[in-house]
This record gives structure tokens, sequence and C-alpha cells, in this order.
């Protein structure tokens, strides 16, 4: 669902992009979900809980029976949907960057790098480059790498040292 709603494939390209992601991190990104799911799930139930005293009082009268449930449902749902959502959200951040190095991409937008040197979805230098052989591939045009910083000395030889030798 990110996928389809950030970058805005549709159909099976949101699904192959989505497989991509999470390709060789299933296991964890399955085990999150699941956990996610499990703790909005026990919220829900303890939420239901308190309407236990009103169905009781409602068993009675159908209309108490059914406001109880739909407030008290309402009310988990509400508390639990966003909370999903969030998780699945910072699942997908997380396979951005640890996978396309996005956190790097956004840093570069931000110092001002050139538009054709970061790529919309994908920094071409975090994969390898096909046929180099599993080298990687170079950066694209227009990258320069940042000149050093200034040490604090002048440029050239070291001068000598003034302290006496050592009679070691």
């Amino acid at each position: 669902m990110p996928v389809l709603l950030i970058e805005g494939p549709r159909g099976f390209q949101a699904l192959r992009r989505s497989f991509n992601l999470v390709r060789r991190r299933w296991w964890p990104t399955a085990g999150i979900l699941i956990l996610a799911n499990l703790l909005a799930t026990a919220v829900a139930a303890g939420i239901g809980l308190l309407s236990v005293p009103l169905l009781f009082a409602g068993r009675d009268n159908q209309f108490v029976y059914d406001l109880a449930n739909a407030v008290f449902g309402a009310v988990a749902s509400v508390l639990t949907i966003p909370f999903v959502a969030a998780v699945v959200a910072v699942i997908y951040f997380d396979l951005r960057v640890r996978k396309e190095g996005f956190d790097l991409q956004l840093m570069a937008q931000r110092i001002g790098a050139p538009a054709d040197a970061v790529s919309p979805t994908l920094m071409p230098w975090t994969q390898p480059s096909p046929g180099a052989g599993g080298g990687w591939a170079p950066p694209p045009p227009g990258w320069e790498p940042s000149p050093q910083p200034p040490t604090g000395r002048p440029p050239g030889p070291r001068p000598p040292s003034s302290a006496p030798p050592t009679g070691r």
C-alpha cells in the first residue's frame, strides 16, 4: 500500500516494487507486521471488555446492545487502525533506507545536489552495475566529491619539530 500511495505505480508494478523492497527481508517484515496486528487486537479486545457491563445491561434491549457494540467497536478502530498504518509506513521507509540509501538521497536534496544527481526512487551507486563484474556503478554525472576540509596547516612539507630528540 505505501508503494502505491507514495511512489505512484499502479497494479502489478506496485506489487513488483513492493516484492523487491521486501526481498531478503521477508521474515523481519512479516514478524513486525504480525506483532503490530497482535498488539492492535489486544488493545481492541481490552476496549471491548469495557463494554461488557453495557452488553449485559442491554441483553433484553437490542438497541442498547447494538449501540454499545457500535460505540466501543468504533473507539477500538479509531485507536488501532492508525497504529497499524503507521507501522506499515515506518517499515516502508526503513526498507527504502536499508536497500536504496533513501536517507542519503534526502540529505543530498537538502544540501542542494543537482536534480539529475539524485534519482527520485533509487540512487544509482547503491546497486551493482550490470556487467561490471560485481563492481559498483559510478556516481551520476554532475556529482562531484566534496573538497577536503582545511587542516589548519599550510600546504607542503611539515616543518621540522623544535622538540629535542629523545636519547632512546
